[in-house]
């Protein structure tokens, strides 16, 4: 296949990409009108659907004794949600509202850093998966606490037909999500590949950010639909995800870690852009729109970093 075709199939299926998170955003808010459910908790739910396509390469590594490619990109896909993937939101919806606490934001980001804390001794043992998963299940407990006593969300009736519509189309949406997220992926690969780049670079600038199509698609898609709060909560359920798979991987097979330089300097990074994360989360009760800048350019600035280290 030629360059050019590759090019164009990846348009086309960007485009795809698109609807099919229309389907969700739309969706999902209806089913939130309905049981009075807030927004922002189920776009945790949410965002730990649009995560399946980490968890299957986490299975796959995990049959292929290869476990450590999968940790390094579920890490690598916490810069791409805190990073990119707010910073740009932040920037283009002028700010996203928070509730302003810092008792909300640090559950997520201490969540965030626990497995990177947790593989220093260099590995992630059977008994530090069940305290991720367990840490998992706290911090959404928490939020959807948090949720309901912080938001007032009417009901709208919908018909218990017109319900599992709405059930199916969400699921449709998501699975169709994951299908065109993979086909861009791969054609994403054939197109490096074929230019000749590392493979360690694709790894970490391309692969992190390609499993996360279907957490981008959501968050365009909630920008157009005027759901920021359906935005927000997608990419700290999405983030959140990333810890309970880490966990379930290790306690089905602990693996071993490399902490040499490379994994120090990561921790470094993560540790940052989680700082500043909780501090925006609270100044303004927002992320500003200078604030998704310094996320988004600290984003960068990793990204570069890596190449650099690659190079």
């Amino acid at each position: 296949m030629t360059t050019a075709g590759i090019i164009l199939a990846i348009a086309v299926l960007f485009y795809f990409l698109g609807k099919s998170a229309d389907i969700i955003v739309i969706n999902v808010r209806k089913i939130a009108g309905h049981f009075g459910v807030p927004v922002f908790f189920l776009g945790l739910i949410l965002g730990f659907l649009t995560s399946l396509p980490e968890f299957s390469i986490g299975i796959n590594s995990l049959v292929r004794n290869a476990t450590e490619i999968s940790f390094g990109n579920l890490i690598g896909g916490l810069f791409v949600l805190f990073g990119l993937i707010l910073g740009i939101s932040a920037f283009v919806n002028r700010g996203i509202k928070t509730d302003g606490k810092f008792s909300s934001a640090i559950p997520f980001a201490l969540c965030a850093i626990s497995p990177v804390l947790l593989g220093f001794d260099g590995r992630i043992s059977q008994l530090d998966g069940i305290a991720l998963i367990i840490l998992y299940f706290f911090v959404i407990y928490h939020a959807k606490t948090t949720a309901e006593n912080s938001i007032d969300s009417p009901k709208a009736a919908v018909s218990k037909k017109g319900m599992v519509k709405i059930f199916f189309a969400v699921m449709a949406g998501i699975i169709l999500l994951i299908i065109f997220s993979t086909a861009i992926m791969n054609f994403t690969l054939l197109l490096f590949n074929g230019l000749n780049v590392s493979k360690m670079l694709i790894g970490v600038v391309v692969f992190s950010l390609g499993t996360n199509l279907p957490e981008v698609a959501v968050t365009v898609r909630a920008w157009k639909k005027h759901a920021q709060e359906l935005s927000m909560s997608n990419i700290i359920g999405s983030a959140l995800a990333n810890i309970f798979i880490i966990g379930v991987l290790a306690f089905m097979r602990p693996f071993r870690i490399e902490t040499n330089a490379s994994y120090i300097a990561i921790a470094a990074f993560l540790a940052a852009i989680l700082a500043l994360f909780v501090y925006f989360y609270e100044t303004n009760r927002k992320f500003s729109r200078k604030e998704g800048f310094v996320l988004f350019s600290f984003y960068a600035f990793f990204i570069i970093a890596q190449i650099s280290l690659f190079a």
